[in-house]
């Protein structure tokens, strides 16, 4: 197994993404590029510049976010504005109906 992280050229709709494969078996897919050879130009001339940033700034580095656990979020956030009370609502629509009879 190697200490470096390994870089390889993948294609995808409409173009070609680099992953990133990590010591520990992490993957990361990075940038869009219009052609295999500009996604191995970036591999062959910024790559190790932008593995030795990442594993020296792992704190600077931009967050990947889980969309599946933001879906979630959402989801419970929404269900919990519907089920909850409205009290001041419901006061102002009985209010009026009073008044109507």
């Amino acid at each position: 197994m190697s200490s470096k992280a390994s870089f390889r050229p993948v294609p995808c709709i409409g173009g070609w993404q680099i992953v990133v494969t990590w010591p520990d078996a992490r993957t990361e897919q990075l940038g869009f590029y219009s052609s295999e050879a500009d996604a191995v130009r970036w591999i062959n001339n910024v790559s190790d510049k932008w593995a030795n940033k990442a594993v020296v700034g792992k704190t600077t580095r931009r967050r990947i976010f889980n969309v599946g656990a933001i879906v979630q979020l959402v989801a419970a956030w929404r269900t919990w504005r519907l089920k909850r009370p409205r009290g001041r609502v419901k006061s102002a629509i009985s209010r009026s109906s009073s008044r109507i009879l």
